[in-house]
């Protein structure tokens, strides 16, 4: 359970912008790793809250569920690397594992801070739940995105157990993660915006990717 919060961020800084494009408080569905806890323990509690078993790190296949359909795709060499990241991004942000909620909004987290390199099914999946928060969830979007701005990410970091015994402050302090937000200038509102152009248009263009050839199957069997 979260902590006693107050009744939002602390905002302070310069260039204003107006409220209505200020971010919401820090949500509830936020989970809590106590700040002493070494990042290997607060991990295996992020597994087993959302029954994960030992992350799946190192199988040749990821079963997840969207809704009531399940997808099953392989667990590539890049997805093993980078998945550990972002479980890392996980535990550092609180964000939960839910896809409507903390998957939504870690991704704009990861997105603001360098996105995935050159990690092109990651860019297309964070893009793709970018999209998604701006449908149904763009203020908590909006602060997950200013959380991220003067991060940093661990895509494309040999993570491995590097990061094992430092503990759940430490890892958010060596990426910059807070939790107090300054107001948004004008800059910050420039690169949302622009992401989020980048985002609807990778969305598109993986949408496009996926279907065309199914679309062009269903035409030349039916013709």
């Amino acid at each position: 359970m979260w902590p006693p919060r107050s009744a939002g961020p602390r905002l302070s800084g310069p260039n204003p912008v107006d409220r209505s494009l200020l971010p919401d408080a820090p949500q509830p569905e936020l989970d809590f790793y106590p700040p002493e806890s070494t990042v290997a323990a607060a991990r295996q509690t992020y597994f087993d809250r959302y029954g994960l078993g030992d992350g799946g790190y190192e199988a040749n296949w990821v079963y997840i569920k969207l809704g009531s359909l399940p997808v099953v795709f392989p667990n590539t060499p890049a997805r093993k690397r980078n998945v550990r990241a972002h479980d890392l991004h996980h535990l550092a942000t609180g964000y939960n594992a839910v896809l409507s909620q903390g998957e939504i909004d870690v991704s704009a987290f990861e997105l603001s801070c360098g996105g995935c390199r050159t990690f092109l099914f990651g860019w297309m999946v964070i893009c793709g739940l970018f999209v998604l928060g701006l449908v149904v969830r763009p203020r908590p979007l909006f602060r997950a995105f200013m959380r991220g701005r003067g991060a940093r990410n661990l895509f494309q970091t040999p993570v491995g157990s590097r990061y094992d015994a430092m503990t759940v402050a430490e890892l958010r302090r060596f990426l910059g993660v807070r939790d107090s937000l300054r107001l948004a200038g004008g800059a910050d509102v420039g690169m949302f915006a622009v992401w989020s152009a980048i985002s609807i248009l990778v969305t598109a263009l993986s949408a496009t990717a996926f279907t065309a050839p199914i679309a062009l199957g269903v035409w030349w069997i039916a013709r």
